[in-house]
């Protein structure tokens, strides 16, 4: 399978240069595009029409092309996967719960191929990324490759957008459907946080937000922890921007580890809004932010994977906008050395959750706080 990564700031300047590529290149049938969230995606739309080819996208909090961590921009993997090997799809919440919606999806999959594998993306702000990748499992008695993340919106936390060929939409999902004996789809998830202190209980919780710690107000036990106290009022919440993705929940559940981003707080009920479930008893540990050594330790967790993989024809990295408050400047040397791994081309997106498969765990599931890699091969027939 041909690919190619390409990157621009508008949408001209990529109109210009994808007719350039059909021409002289190779004809791509497929795209998977991230972008600012200030892209105009309806020329967006408008340009991938023209050129007949397939996509899917969602708006980020930053973005990837090949070694590079860029913003305001636009970056696009282009492939040629035979149009028989997979299917674009795309839905809208609206008033229903998130499974439900993904369980619906979950059945069009299934029609779709015998043996299916997913890449989605998600809106990304209030729906709850672990109910879309469950709801989406009890449509399946065997576990089935799922991949993706939620959209960004440059940490604005106030609007994000996933779009193809036929709609853009704020509250809904888009996915590609890959029929897994042409195009595999295969991944990784890493993290660089690891639990802290004493063990608290998560006493009363409703889906993604919790309400009570330890039989206490969420808030301020949180706050309390971590020595920040004085954060009393709306108006003093710029003393702790950086805390969204800093310090995640580390959730034990039998030995599997799963992160939960803190994302919004509730002044007057004095909960907090997570990135994905957190069920009522759950054991937790707050985590601190990871120190610079974590780095090298992610890049090193893809050595196994690398030696596993090293045919892939393109990758994806769906990358915790959390990793860039926690490294700074320094989150770059983390993509080049997953990106030197490998000889394909590469784009990715900073996200507000990411879905994918942690350590050696059998299935995929929803996380925060963590590095996602994906990749693509076409299996030979």
């Amino acid at each position: 399978m041909n690919s190619k990564s390409i990157t621009y700031t508008d949408v001209k300047q990529l109109d210009l240069q994808l007719a350039n590529i059909c021409e002289q290149d190779f004809q791509p049938t497929l795209a998977i595009v991230f972008s600012s969230p200030e892209t105009d995606t309806k020329k967006l739309i408008e340009v991938f029409n023209t050129n007949n080819i397939q996509f899917i996208g969602c708006s980020s909090a930053g973005e990837i092309h090949n070694e590079k961590y860029i913003e305001n921009s636009i970056v696009v993997l282009l492939i040629d996967p035979p149009v028989s090997s997979f299917k674009i799809f795309g839905k809208k919440y609206l008033d229903q719960q998130e499974s439900s919606v993904a369980q619906q999806f979950a059945e069009d999959a299934s029609n779709s191929f015998p043996n299916p594998s997913v890449f989605l993306l998600s809106s990304g702000i209030k729906r709850d990324g672990a109910s879309i990748v469950s709801g989406i499992k009890k449509s399946f008695s065997t576990d089935i490759p799922i991949y993706g993340g939620l959209a960004g919106d440059g940490m604005a936390f106030s609007q994000t957008t996933c779009y193809n060929n036929q709609f853009t939409t704020n509250d809904g999902f888009v996915a590609i459907v890959f029929d897994n004996t042409k195009i595999k789809l295969e991944g990784k998830a890493v993290s660089g946080w690891s639990g802290i202190g004493k063990k608290s209980i998560a006493t009363k919780t409703i889906g993604n937000v919790l309400y009570e710690i330890d039989d206490k107000p969420a808030l301020d036990v949180f706050l309390k922890y971590f020595n920040l106290e004085n954060f009393k009022t709306e108006n003093e919440i710029s003393d702790v921007t950086t805390i969204p993705g800093q310090y995640p929940l580390e959730i034990l559940d039998n030995n599997c580890v799963r992160l939960r981003s803190i994302l919004q707080y509730n002044q007057d009920d004095r909960s907090m809004l997570l990135a994905g479930t957190i069920n009522q008893g759950d054991v937790f540990r707050f985590c601190n932010a990871p120190s610079f050594e974590e780095i090298e330790n992610t890049v090193s967790a893809y050595d196994q994977f690398a030696n596993e993989t090293a045919k892939s024809d393109a990758l994806i990295l769906v990358s915790c906008k959390a990793r860039h408050l926690a490294f700074g400047p320094l989150l770059e040397d983390e993509i080049t050395g997953i990106k030197n791994k490998w000889q394909a081309p590469m784009i990715g997106y900073l996200s507000y959750g990411e879905i994918g498969k942690i350590n050696n765990e059998s299935h995929c599931d929803f996380h925060n706080s963590t590095n996602a890699l994906i990749t693509l091969r076409q299996i030979a027939c």
